[in-house]
């Protein structure tokens, strides 16, 4: 019940209990690190993310990563 009805994805047919919980923490890795690359992109010009960051796509995944990160609690009760 984390923002209304959004997390109800996570409760797939065939999910095994323990892959419910590791669930939390692999979006917060995933999305820190789409982040990451961004940034890293932008310091030494790998494309695409240095275009992706210089077109605003940091200012998106840094909070959204800061969000998942800080709801980790909320995230983990409603899938156990």
């Amino acid at each position: 019940m984390i923002d209304g009805d959004r997390w109800v994805f996570i409760d797939w047919d065939g999910v095994e209990d323990a892959e419910r919980r590791e669930f939390p923490q692999a979006i917060a890795a995933h999305t820190r690190g789409m982040f990451e690359l961004l940034v890293r992109g932008a310091e030494t010009g790998e494309q695409p993310w240095a275009r992706l960051h210089a077109e605003g796509h940091a200012d998106y995944w840094g909070p959204a990563a800061e969000y998942v990160e800080q709801h980790h609690d909320a995230w983990l009760k409603a899938v156990q």
